[in-house]
């Protein structure tokens, strides 16, 4: 999970300025932009994490963010597999931030629940 995140961050480093970022302003995508989703494959022992108490911290990426962050359910699961599926719909932009937020929610060891 650190590669990913090293790498991901390594690729988005240079599309991120002008975007509200660290602060704790809502990013609101521009809606003539069009909506677009991407999907993360995340460890299924790093899901709680994910999502937070009650959903807290999926709530904050999306406000923060501005894009729709949602997690497959249990029962989506591949057999066999220990992976599920997190979309984010919004903005590329707020896409990006999303998917950064969600790699600085996980460990560096995935196997840490």
């Amino acid at each position: 999970i650190a590669q990913m995140h090293r790498g991901f961050t390594e690729n988005v480093a240079g599309s991120q300025q002008g975007l509200v970022g660290g602060d704790s302003k809502p990013h609101n995508p521009d809606p003539s932009m069009g909506l677009k989703t991407i999907t993360m494959v995340i460890p299924s022992v790093a899901s709680g994490l994910i999502i937070g108490r009650g959903g807290e911290n999926v709530r904050n990426i999306a406000v923060k963010t501005g894009s729709r962050v949602q997690l497959a359910g249990k029962e989506s699961l591949i057999p066999g597999l220990s992976e599920r599926l997190l979309s984010m719909t919004g903005s590329a932009e707020s896409n990006i931030l999303a998917a950064k937020a969600v790699l600085e929610t996980l460990p560096s060891n995935p196997t840490v629940r």
